[in-house]
């Protein structure tokens, strides 16, 4: 009888446990979805709760959507090199997300890709002023355009 009730238990296992999310590769603590074409559009919309790294790396994405990180508790980094980031408002969740990561070095390299007046500005350069200025320009403008 205890057989049954745990066969009937294991049925229920797949709804509990997510699978990998198509395209990428996956492991118990990892998700590799680098170097899948993939855009804002075909991103998956979940990823697995237990995941400690997400590889997004050299994909076509220009922003990420809002709060898809933010369930993800045991998350630690997302390797997001190799895109071409548009630093508009779309992507300031993704840039405040950042900016609260423990270990942001791993981030230095991600520069914007678009508009033009931001082209080749790090995301987190807080500490350059021309690239920062640029930034808060950014920031406010789209501050006033929720408004």
């Amino acid at each position: 009888m205890n057989s049954g009730i745990l066969l009937f238990l294991l049925g229920f296992l797949p709804l509990v446990t997510p699978t990998c999310p198509v395209p990428c590769k996956c492991t118990t603590n990892i998700t590799d979805c680098s170097l899948k074409n993939l855009t804002v559009e075909n991103l998956p919309t979940a990823f697995r709760p237990s995941a400690e790294i997400i590889h997004l790396a050299s994909n076509r994405l220009t922003s990420i959507p809002n709060g898809l990180f933010d369930n993800l508790r045991s998350l630690q980094v997302v390797y997001l090199q190799g895109n071409p980031w548009e630093c508009t408002c779309d992507i300031l969740y993704l840039r405040s997300w950042l900016q609260w990561q423990q270990n942001r070095s791993v981030y230095r390299d991600v520069r914007c890709s678009s508009p033009e007046h931001l082209q080749g500005c790090f995301w987190l350069s807080n500490y350059l002023g021309t690239e920062l200025g640029q930034w808060r320009n950014t920031v406010s403008f789209c501050h006033h355009r929720q408004h």
